[in-house]
């Protein structure tokens, strides 16, 4: 449903402040069907419309984060003979990958996904090629830091990872986008694409079948990728996973000129939320979306709720501001990853007491739910329980050495979490008596 300005002469946002609610009235759309009742609702829709107009006083827009795919033509591409694809979207064919070898182009997230969903295909090997290699995460270290009450330190991310690096053998301390102390106690975790997330891709490293390319594409040639450094990759089929790009009608669809935080133009009326693209953090709150949005949208509706707090806010002075950059092709909506962080420590603050107070319990309902769906020891045996499967699945017949054991145990995820807990209380203690003496 697109929304528009119903009378020319009132904007759709010039509302009178006191109605929180949508203006009740009928909406009929083009075709002049009649209107349909929507249960609870304080005005009438039609279930189909052409063309809707209605009234709002508040508008929140969640938009995701970059949602539009990087497209990327190679040289070569009428030579290759294989088949061409994104590996989104339905875009390409995994069938065709049985017995082949499809090589990816991407070590973002999907990336990583894409290796997966190859080899359950029944790919031979898989070429994956990227110009920097990024960290994957085990999925025990997901669930550590979405189970937390205090977000894990970078050190102790990169630390909870390393019992399955050792199987590759790899060492993620030296990895680009780890910037650590010299006695790696201390690290920052910075590159542009987020956690590829799961157990299987490290298995893959193990078994040969995936091998990390680094370098840039020069051409494609017959059933070939031929790399800038001369090296020719055999590949049955190129797979495209190289990012998205945000997109530029949010911007005009909320009529940004400036963004304050998450507010449009100092207007408390306009508000847009959005995942920030990559990982540039030193502690680590959450690897999914839920966690961020279910604060996000609380701390709206306390706004929607209580304007002249976001008065107060908007006049503290702490919000960064942001214009878009229409040269890099960011509109003004994308923060980046720590951008985004600062405002919401500006939001949690106690500028407004309200919102500081709601904030104390996300920890404690982050924990409650990870650990009624998956509970520690449950998770743990459910996870070995897949590694022995794709063991199965990527050994080839001939290969003699013992099956690797999963590399996470009870006691070892447990002392990892009690870790955190007792390091997460003693920073908040230290914290709170820093402030106590301001």
């Amino acid at each position: 449903i697109s929304v528009v300005v119903a009378q020319p002469d009132k904007p759709v946002y010039a509302v009178d402040r006191q109605y929180m609610n949508v203006v009740q009235r009928p909406v009929r759309s083009e075709s002049e069907q009649a209107p349909v009742d929507v249960a609870g609702s304080p005005g009438s829709w039609d279930l189909c419309p052409d063309h809707v107009e209605q009234l709002y006083s508040a508008i929140a827009c969640y938009p995701g984060a970059l949602t539009a795919p990087l497209r990327v033509d190679y040289k070569g591409e009428d030579e290759f003979e294989g088949s061409i694809g994104y590996g989104m979207f339905e875009e390409f064919d995994y069938a065709r990958v049985d017995g082949q070898v499809p090589a990816i182009v991407g070590m973002g997230a999907f990336g990583v996904e894409n290796v997966r969903t190859c080899l359950e295909s029944g790919a031979r090997q898989v070429w994956l090629i990227c110009r920097r290699k990024n960290l994957a995460m085990p999925r025990v270290v997901s669930w550590l830091i979405n189970q937390s009450l205090y977000p894990p330190t970078g050190a102790m991310v990169v630390d909870a990872m390393k019992p399955m690096y050792d199987l590759i053998p790899d060492d993620p301390w030296a990895y680009y986008g780890v910037v650590a102390n010299k006695d790696q106690t201390q690290c920052t975790i910075r590159q542009k694409s987020r956690f590829g997330i799961g157990d299987m891709y490290f298995l893959a490293h193990y078994y040969g079948r995936v091998q990390l390319v680094v370098g840039a594409i020069k051409r494609l040639a017959p059933r070939e990728v031929v790399m800038e450094s001369g090296d020719r990759l055999h590949a049955d089929h190129l797979i495209k996973v190289l990012g998205f790009k945000p997109d530029e009608q949010v911007d005009s669809l909320m009529g940004v000129q400036t963004m304050f935080g998450h507010f449009v133009n100092r207007d408390w009326r306009r508000w847009i939320f959005s995942e920030s693209p990559g990982v540039d953090a030193g502690k680590f709150g959450g690897t999914s979306l839920s966690p961020g949005a279910i604060q996000m949208v609380e701390t709206y509706s306390w706004f929607v709720n209580f304007p002249k707090d976001a008065a107060t806010l908007l006049d503290s002075g702490l919000l960064p501001s942001k214009k878009a950059d229409k040269e890099k092709g960011s509109p003004a909506y994308i923060w980046d990853t720590r951008q985004s962080s600062g405002i919401g420590m500006v939001l949690s603050s106690g500028v407004v007491p309200g919102l500081a107070e709601l904030g104390m319990g996300y920890g404690i309902l982050k924990r409650e739910r990870m650990l009624q769906a998956h509970p520690l020891e449950q998770f743990i045996d459910e996870a070995a329980e897949e590694w022995y499967k794709y063991c199965d699945l990527l050994r080839d017949a001939g290969d003699s050495r013992p099956i690797p054991k999963y590399p996470y145990t009870h006691d070892f995820v447990r002392e990892l979490c009690g870790r955190n807990d007792r390091e997460g209380a003693e920073d908040m203690q230290r914290l709170q008596a820093e402030r106590s003496k301001v």
